[in-house]
This record gives C-alpha cells, sequence and structure tokens, in this order.
C-alpha cells in the first residue's frame, strides 16, 4: 500500500480499501450502475498523543448510484 500525501499525510498513515461495483443491463441502451468503496487508514501516533487516546484509525464508505446510457455510433461501436 502506497503512504499517503499531501496535507493529510502529517496525520494518516497506511492502510487498505475495498471498492465494489456491479451493475443491471436493462436494455442494449440503459443499465443501473452501482459503486460501494470502503478505506481504512491509521491514524499517526504524533495526532493520537495530541487527542490523549491509545488507539484510533479513519474510515471513509461511499455508496453510489447511477444510469447508464448507451448511444450507438456505427454498427459495432457505441459510446456511453
Amino acid at each position: 500500500m502506497p503512504p499517503t500525501t499531501g496535507d493529510i499525510s502529517d496525520r494518516l498513515t497506511k492502510g487498505w480499501n475495498i471498492d465494489l461495483g456491479g451493475g443491471y443491463e436493462i436494455n442494449r441502451r440503459f443499465e443501473i450502475e452501482g459503486n460501494f468503496a470502503f478505506n481504512r487508514l491509521g491514524v499517526a501516533d504524533q495526532v493520537l498523543r495530541t487527542l490523549d487516546v491509545p488507539d484510533g484509525r479513519a474510515r471513509v464508505m461511499s455508496l453510489t448510484a447511477g444510469p447508464k446510457v448507451h448511444f450507438p455510433i456505427a454498427s459495432k461501436i457505441t459510446a456511453t
């Protein structure tokens, strides 16, 4: 797992994530897609000491859903 970067890198440490997605094709031109993501990161020791807590971790979850429309461009080519 790569290290955290940017402004948050001094407060969070390495972690892990999972991303799941899928869709249901209603017909050739229209489908519904969904995506679930879960991210977990550790909290840096310096932050834990500042807050006077023994342990901690950061979690971010997201759930998205939306339509996907296919536009035929040529006989075997479509755009979404």
